[in-house]
């Protein structure tokens, strides 16, 4: 296709670094190709000095002004591969029980004493998961969910501890917007202001694009 000024979208895009434009098409700005991680941030609005904490089926950290990945106007520092979406459906899965069932009995049955640790599969986190100190009073699927939820906070809160510093916090992701419970873990977890944009909550890649 072309572009304004009769220049071809391959012509430019293969002189260009990182996220810029290509020109316009039909009247539409035209960028060169980014992934989803980045689509999600520009929907959810992220901007500087904000951390992004946006968990889908799997979960990243992000701050603008990094060399991690590329960003529109600048890069990011990012940990990505958290557990998050992927490391719950396996638990749900297990448990024999849909996720919004388990999210409504995590949060019913109140603080648990299990200690969980979601990283199934490689990452940042570890390459395997845990659940110990397990009782018999406990041992119901809501207590098993709660301590997942717990254990994938604490786990966003050590590899935010490698990024830069930040005044507040941008929530996004089909994980957050599920999860009530994840999201207020998060908030007690970080002193900073949150944010989070409930009509975009889950759909923030579609309002990127």
């Amino acid at each position: 296709s072309r572009l304004s000024g009769g220049k071809t979208y391959r012509n430019v895009w293969s002189s260009l670094k990182g996220i810029a434009s290509c020109g316009a098409y039909e009247g539409v700005m035209v960028y060169t190709p980014i992934g989803d991680h980045q689509c999600s941030l520009l929907g959810a609005g992220l901007q500087p000095n904000e951390l992004s904490i946006n968990l889908g089926t799997g979960g990243q950290v992000s701050v603008i002004g990094g060399k991690d990945r590329p960003y529109f106007h600048g890069d990011l520092a990012c940990v990505t591969h958290l557990p998050s979406g992927r490391a719950l459906a396996a638990l749900a899965k297990l448990l024999g029980r849909s996720q919004n069932f388990l999210e409504v009995e995590a949060y019913n049955v109140g603080p648990t004493k299990i200690a969980a640790h979601t990283a199934y599969y490689p990452g940042p986190c570890g390459s395997s998961g845990s659940f110990s100190n397990i009782t018999e009073a406990e041992m119901t699927p809501g207590h098993f969910y709660r301590a997942a939820l717990c254990s994938i906070a604490v786990q966003v809160e050590n590899c935010v501890s490698r990024l830069p510093s930040f005044e507040a916090i941008r929530f996004s992701g089909g994980t957050l917007a599920r999860s009530r419970l994840l999201r207020e873990f998060l908030a007690n977890t970080f002193w900073q202001k949150i944010i989070w944009n409930e009509e975009r909550a889950g759909v923030e890649s579609l309002y990127g694009l």
